[in-house]
């Protein structure tokens, strides 16, 4: 038996991404901001660089591909965002996701704020392993193992 594979689809690698980069309650002004991207087949790291404005205001394009996947494959890309402080990485923003298109959660994301002054935390959202320092309106609740 042989399965025909599908034709290729546009793929969300990536969500747009807009917040501000703190430190406490200090913007991060002219701050480098590097997105990492690696989905499906891709050997090489995809590597993309911003910079936030006078008051920390950074502002990352969605980055969608076209991708031709085998018939059985499973589509999964993975995003990791950090800033460059005094010469070190920190991590902003860790995103493996498997669902092809936009996730519903980024669309809904108000007032983003970035404080590296946070631990990176887990964030329960759909088809997508999170982890974050940022916050924002209407941020989806890690569940309370503890509740009935």
């Amino acid at each position: 038996m042989f399965l025909k594979n599908p034709p290729p689809k546009i793929y969300v690698i990536s969500p747009q991404l807009e917040g501000r980069l703190l430190r406490g309650s200090e913007p991060l002004a002219s701050t480098k901001i590097f997105r990492k991207l690696q989905w499906n087949g891709q050997s090489d790291t995809v590597e993309q660089e911003f910079t936030t404005d006078e008051q920390g205001y950074f502002s990352l394009p969605k980055f969608a591909k076209e991708l031709q996947l085998k018939a059985m494959e499973q589509f999964i890309a993975k995003t990791d965002v950090v800033a460059l402080i005094n010469g070190a990485e920190v991590n902003v923003w860790v995103q493996s996701k498997m669902s092809k298109g936009d996730d519903a959660f980024v669309s809904e994301m108000k007032n983003m704020q970035c404080d590296l002054n946070n631990r990176l935390s887990r964030v329960n959202v759909e088809h997508n392993l999170l982890g974050t320092v940022c916050i924002w309106e209407n941020m989806p609740q890690e569940e309370d193992p503890n509740a009935l």
